[in-house]
């Protein structure tokens, strides 16, 4: 395969100020710091970027066949988080996956793949909405999965990624029918109640203690996943705390808010950089196991690499 130009693989300056670069390239960011030496960050760039290129071409040229069936239901929600990139969308009018011929037809597709290469169905239900407004849209995906799964005699796994604000009934019919599941929390209820209120204003912080709860009861395997916002940066100790205390959770991704800008970007470095290395220690002294996964890449000197990093998706 030949290489790409070499111009396609140059690092984008994104925002220079005070002496921060903040430079981009197939996915990656990196962040020098006054002083440093620029030439390595580009160099890891670049490297990445040529990396990434042939991965997807790989792909390109590989003929379709999922081994996952991801449904994104619709982008109404019940919560008005202050950083949802979906709030200005026409959320409230997005269309909803309602034709069980479409939906067993992507399953018949997904399962007959998944029973060629000796793997599990594999069901992902989350998107830019809260999925548990489409009850029955949502039932219907798990049975006619199920079902498919089951005719190509393979086995079924699921995950649901879920805002956790319903009620117990609820939260035990997804215990009993999703393998794993995701909860979106941001830490203790001041972070909660402001970030990620109802849709109304009201609070949410009880409800996802009561949903963690009930899971928790029940044996479910469930995660949490937490923004990280430059109002929570030096928080991160203090959230994997709560979060484990509070909710039980032994697997938590922290993942950065995007579209915060370069700015804001190099100016969150340095606290961000000790408090993700904080907040790693409090992971590892916990009594019982905590998982962090993929730990934040802020803790590197005169670099910081991948945001995406912080999220083991």
């Amino acid at each position: 395969m030949s290489s790409p130009p070499e111009g396609r693989l140059d690092p984008a300056v994104l925002k220079a100020a005070g002496g921060v670069r903040a430079h981009y390239a197939a996915g990656r960011l990196a962040v020098v710091q006054p002083g440093a030496d620029g030439r390595r960050a580009a160099s890891e760039l670049r490297l990445h970027a040529a990396a990434t290129l042939r991965q997807w071409r790989w792909r390109a040229a590989q003929p379709y066949a999922p081994e996952c069936l991801t449904l994104n239901l619709s982008n109404r929600c019940n919560l008005a988080c202050r950083y949802c990139f979906s709030a200005h969308d026409g959320r409230n009018n997005s269309p909803v996956l309602r034709d069980p011929a479409i939906l067993a037809a992507a399953a018949a597709l997904v399962a007959g793949h998944c029973r060629e290469k000796g793997l599990p169905f594999q069901l992902v239900v989350h998107g830019g909405g809260e999925p548990t407004l489409h009850w029955e849209e949502m039932e219907q995906a798990v049975a006619v999965t199920r079902a498919a799964a089951g005719a190509a005699g393979i086995g079924w796994r699921s995950y649901i990624a879920t805002n956790g604000v319903m009620d117990e009934d609820r939260c035990r019919w997804l215990a009993a029918n999703f393998t794993g599941i995701g909860l979106s929390c941001d830490g203790p209820p001041d972070v909660q109640d402001r970030q990620r209120a109802a849709a109304g204003g009201a609070p949410t912080s009880a409800a996802i203690e009561r949903t963690a709860r009930c899971l928790r009861e029940l044996g479910c395997d469930f995660s949490i996943r937490a923004t990280i916002t430059p109002a929570t940066v030096e928080r991160q100790p203090a959230i994997v705390a709560w979060l484990h205390q509070t909710l039980g959770a032994t697997r938590i991704r922290f993942e950065p808010v995007y579209r915060a800008g370069a700015a804001a970007i190099a100016a969150a470095a340095d606290p961000a950089a000790e408090s993700a290395t904080d907040a790693a220690a409090v992971a590892e002294s916990a009594p019982d196991a905590v998982e962090l996964p993929n730990p934040p890449p802020w803790n590197r000197p005169n670099m910081r690499t991948d945001p995406s990093r912080l999220c083991d998706r």
